[in-house]
C-alpha cells in the first residue's frame, strides 16, 4: 500500500472574473447596441446570434434578457416611445398655438435626419409582427390611443385659440395619424421616391387646410 504523497495539494484556480452589470443596465446596453442593426436589416433577416455579436456579448447573456428578436424589438420600441415621443410631444405643447403644435409634430416626426429614419424603420418592422402577435398588438393599440389623444388635444387647443377649425377633433386626430403613417410607409419603403421633405410638405398642407377660416 503506497503512502500518501507529502506534496501539498494544488490550490484550485477560480475562473476569471467577468464584468457583471445590473439587469436594467445590461438591457439598456443591448438595446443601444442593436437598435441600428434591427432598423437596417429588419427583424426577419437577423438572428439572436447576430444580435449578441452586435452587442459584444454571449448568446447566453442575450437570451437571459431577451428570448427572441421580437422581444428585443418590442423593448426597443417601448424605449423609443418613452424617449422620442415624450421629448417631441412635450416641446410641441410649448408652441404658441394649437396650429403651431400640429406643425411642430409634422416637422419633428418627418424630420430629415438619420435618427428619425431609424425610428420609423423600427416601427415598420414592429407593425409586421403586431399582425401575428396579440401581446404586441395590444401594446401598439395603447400607443395609438395615447397618440390620438395628443393630436386631439392639440386640435381642441387650436379651436379654443382660434387657429384651427374642426367640427370633430377626434376624427381629425385619427385622420392626421393615418396620414402620417401612410407617408411613413411611402417614405421609408426600399426604393421610395418620396423623401422626408416631400412627406413633410404634404402633411403640412393638410394641417394648413385645418387653419381657422380655411375649412
Amino acid at each position: 500500500m503506497s503512502e500518501p504523497s507529502s506534496a501539498s495539494p494544488r490550490p484550485k484556480r477560480n475562473p476569471p472574473a467577468q464584468n457583471r452589470f445590473p439587469a436594467e443596465v445590461r438591457r439598456k446596453q443591448i438595446i443601444e447596441a442593436t437598435r441600428s442593426v434591427i432598423a437596417e436589416k429588419g427583424f426577419a433577416g437577423i438572428t439572436m446570434r447576430d444580435m449578441a455579436q452586435a452587442a459584444g456579448i454571449s448568446l447566453g447573456t442575450l437570451s437571459y434578457h431577451f428570448t427572441a428578436v421580437n422581444d428585443l424589438l418590442a423593448e426597443i420600441l417601448r424605449v423609443e416611445t418613452d424617449e422620442v415621443y415624450a421629448e417631441v410631444t412635450t416641446t410641441a405643447r410649448q408652441q404658441s398655438t394649437g396650429l403651431g403644435e400640429l406643425t411642430f409634430l409634422v416637422d419633428q416626426f418627418l424630420a430629415s435626419n438619420p435618427r428619425m429614419r431609424e425610428h420609423w424603420l423600427l416601427w415598420l418592422n414592429f407593425w409586421a409582427i403586431s399582425l401575428v402577435k396579440p401581446e404586441y398588438a395590444n401594446w401598439q393599440r395603447s400607443v395609438y390611443r395615447q397618440w390620438h389623444r395628443q393630436v386631439e388635444t392639440a386640435i381642441k387647443r387650436g379651436v379654443a385659440d382660434g387657429s384651427v377649425s374642426s367640427d370633430d377633433p377626434y376624427d381629425d386626430a385619427v385622420a392626421f395619424a393615418a396620414m402620417l403613417d401612410g407617408l411613413v410607409v411611402q417614405t421609408y419603403m426600399p426604393g421610395s421616391r418620396v423623401t422626408p421633405k416631400r412627406a413633410r410638405a404634404l402633411l403640412t398642407r393638410h394641417v394648413n387646410s385645418m387653419a381657422a377660416g380655411k375649412c
